[in-house]
């Protein structure tokens, strides 16, 4: 909605349909209301007249149709127009009815939170829009644009690069039409085809996935205007994890192309994959990857010749299959029985301290430990059983520790026992330890280097859910096991890595009825305690979490009732996105 400038409003937004003739806009399906919502012919209503049009947009009959508001008005400062209480508040309430609310943030050069007097704007939560100029290289932040931290997207805004319709006809386009005034009909777009495509998608999540998909801006220090607009990238994240299958398990790591690789294992045991690449895009899951079999399970790792080594057990029978990603990003088909490999019910991998990647499959049929392992020529050296005279298991979980050391855990089959054995340096393995430092009996084990450089280790119980935890420091010693730790609640798993903070972030899923927790161990050394239902997690059997492509945590939870797995990240800054 404008005070001149409907027509304009169009261009960005949806132009002409798809019919061969001019533009063909974003989102041509959808149908256009150019409110004027001032000066326009007839008598004015009370009140604010950009309120009052918002309110009319709110309430007004779309026939099930999602609505989205592009609201372009700033003050006689060139400030956000959020500023005025009237407007803020039918923004808010626009939004709390469903609406997306896109609003250009003013062409002053100026802090787009902070109103005419100085003092803050209450935030409305609207997709608040600046404005690029034109380079033939990056996205500068157009000098006249408004910035701040409320500030969720910038699309370009230099006028002399800019098409609206001419004044002498809708059939007919020049230049000159820009500002953040030409920049927020783009985003809107955007979020009309996103909603075109997913229409039970929030206002807020809708917020979410234009920030995030989008790329860098050039921008002065201090002067923040989001990310940089990106149609493609902001389709395929709602095209792709949040259009994935129900999964019963999943597992992600990042690949030898620096892609994040995610793999899941659906109700039927298809094996679905997606990975997200160094721009932050989602590609789309792909059924039965590179023709592989049903599986239960998967587990990868990045291996020592700078391939990502891929380990699949099969859905029927445990038949363990191979594949791999090379640097080239050509996979490279799925092997059955892999190096002789026997019939397993789970596959765990890391790399070592001598440069080689060790593998561990525990047996189907009684728990039998086999090891196998690839060296940095490339030879693989065939399945070892009952590997270093391991105990029959029922899971094993391996880290590398802070003395340069791997450490290996195994779960008794029998009765939960724990065991540790460990790979120095040289190559020299040092044998099993029965009730490993004086550890509980347990379902499970998760290992990971935490934020201080020691290695943090989790154990459930296998009897009750309780959460113990262990550690090893740099100096080899290790702590004790701590029932309940950091007051957590009683679980059925246990799953952590390093975030995009450098925080070690663990997740662990409530025995009771799958309420997932969160607890943090930050750089000094302190743990922040167990948040219950953590950013509003969904009820879930289990969580895989990685570093990602652009520097991110990506975490996935398994939904507990069979629904689709949600998947939530964790930037730079710190900042948790919702589970989608």
């Amino acid at each position: 909605m404008g005070r001149h400038q409907p027509r304009h409003r169009v261009t960005g937004l949806a132009a002409a349909a798809a019919n061969g003739l001019g533009i063909a806009g974003f989102a041509y399906g959808a149908t256009l209301w150019p409110v004027q919502a001032h000066g326009g012919p007839g008598q004015p209503l009370p009140g604010n007249a950009w309120a009052n049009a918002i309110e009319w947009v709110r309430t007004a009959d779309s026939g099930g149709r999602r609505k989205v508001i592009v609201l372009e008005v700033q003050t006689g400062s060139y400030g956000n127009y959020e500023m005025v209480p009237s407007v803020n508040a039918a923004v808010r309430n626009a939004i709390a009815s469903g609406v997306v609310v896109c609003v250009a943030a003013g062409n002053g050069d100026r802090d787009a939170g902070i109103d005419d007097q100085g003092n803050p704007i209450p935030p409305t939560g609207s997709i608040l829009v600046g404005a690029t100029a034109y380079a033939p290289a990056g996205n500068p932040r157009a000098g006249f644009s408004n910035y701040g931290a409320n500030v969720v997207v910038a699309a370009p805004g230099d006028g002399a690069h800019d098409a609206t319709c001419d004044s002498a006809g809708d059939d007919r386009y020049r230049n000159g039409f820009g500002g953040t005034s030409g920049a927020t009909p783009k985003v809107a777009g955007v979020a009309a085809q996103l909603l075109q495509l997913r229409p039970e998608l929030t206002h807020a999540e809708v917020r979410d996935v234009l920030n995030r998909t989008g790329g860098a801006v050039s921008t002065d220090a201090g002067k923040p205007v989001g990310t940089f607009l990106n149609a493609n990238a902001a389709v395929a994240a709602v095209t792709g994890f949040l259009k994935a299958p129900p999964m019963t398990a999943m597992a992600l790591g990042m690949g030898a192309t620096g892609n994040l690789e995610v793999f899941g294992a659906g109700l039927d045991g298809t094996l679905y994959h997606n990975w997200l690449d160094g721009c932050g895009t989602w590609h789309a899951w792909a059924a039965g990857f590179d023709g592989a079999p049903a599986a239960r399970s998967v587990a990868l790792a990045m291996g020592p010749t700078g391939n990502l080594e891929v380990f699949a057990v099969g859905a029927t029978d445990g038949t363990v299959y191979h594949d791999w990603l090379d640097a080239r990003g050509t996979w490279h088909g799925w092997t059955a029985d892999f190096d002789g490999a026997p019939k397993a019910s789970s596959v765990g991998l890391a790399m070592g301290p001598t440069g080689s990647l060790e593998v561990f499959a525990v047996g189907a049929a009684d728990g039998t430990v086999y090891h196998d392992w690839l060296d940095g020529s490339g030879k693989w050296h065939g399945w070892t059983a009952d590997f270093d005279g391991a105990p029959k298991a029922s899971s094993v979980g391996l880290a590398m520790g802070p003395t340069g050391s791997l450490e290996v855990f195994a779960v008794g089959a029998a009765d939960g026992t724990v065991y540790h054995d460990w790979l120095d340096g040289s190559g020299k393995w040092h044998a099993w330890t029965a009730d490993f430092d004086g550890a509980p009996k347990a379902r499970s084990i998760a290992v990971a280097i935490g934020a201080t450089g020691n290695l943090e280790v989790f154990a459930v119980a296998a009897t009750d859910g309780t959460v113990y935890h262990d550690w090893l420091n740099g100096s080899g010693s290790w702590h004790g096991w701590t029932p309940d730790f950091d007051g957590a609640p009683k679980c059925s798993s246990v799953a952590l890595a390093r975030g995009a903070t450098r925080n070690l972030e663990v997740f662990a899923v409530g025995r009771a009825d799958g309420t997932v927790y969160h607890d943090w161990l930050d750089g000094s050394g302190k743990w922040h305690g167990w948040t219950a239902d953590f950013d509003g997690a969904p009820k879930s059997s289990s969580v895989a979490l990685s570093m990602g492509a652009t520097g991110n945590l990506e975490v996935f939870a398994v939904a507990r009732d069979g629904s689709l797995p949600r998947h939530n990240w964790l930037s730079g800054a710190g900042t948790w996105h919702g589970w989608q």
